[in-house]
């Protein structure tokens, strides 16, 4: 089995905007949708009540490396401007997750707690310098 913890950076949240939390049950990693791929996925799709549904979600997490993300039970998915939240089942098959909802990425293994605080605005542990935040991980 491929293991992505060679490829996946960890999300730094360097446009200082309001985001929320990882939610329970997943870790997040920089990743950009990857939109053409997912409107194309025609056998992901479905039409209820005239309108198109989308099932899964395909996201760049490197260079020539995608991943797919399946909607939770209400149909929802997790994701933001350069960040995806991989579910903990998918993390583990992909060779990302740790100890107590880690990850792994190529900068190192991050917890929770610090995906949480590399998620917020000018977080409890950066450096601001100007316009760019600056994190001491």
């Amino acid at each position: 089995m491929f293991n992505y913890s060679n490829l996946v950076q960890p999300f730094r949240n360097t446009q200082n905007v309001e985001i929320d939390d990882v939610p329970r049950g997943h870790v997040r990693i920089s990743a950009d949708i990857n939109a053409s791929r997912t409107m194309r996925d025609k056998a992901n799709q479905r039409v209820i009540a005239g309108k198109t549904v989308t099932r899964v979600v395909w996201f760049c997490v490197a260079a020539g490396y995608e991943i797919s993300v399946w909607a939770d039970k209400q149909g929802r998915f997790s994701f933001g401007d350069g960040y995806v939240d991989v579910p903990f089942y998918q993390a583990r098959k992909m060779g990302i997750l740790g100890d107590y909802m880690s990850v792994h990425t190529v900068e190192g293994t991050f917890s929770k707690k610090q995906q949480n605080e590399m998620s917020q605005p000018h977080g409890g542990e950066c450096k601001c310098m100007g316009e760019i935040c600056m994190f001491p991980f």
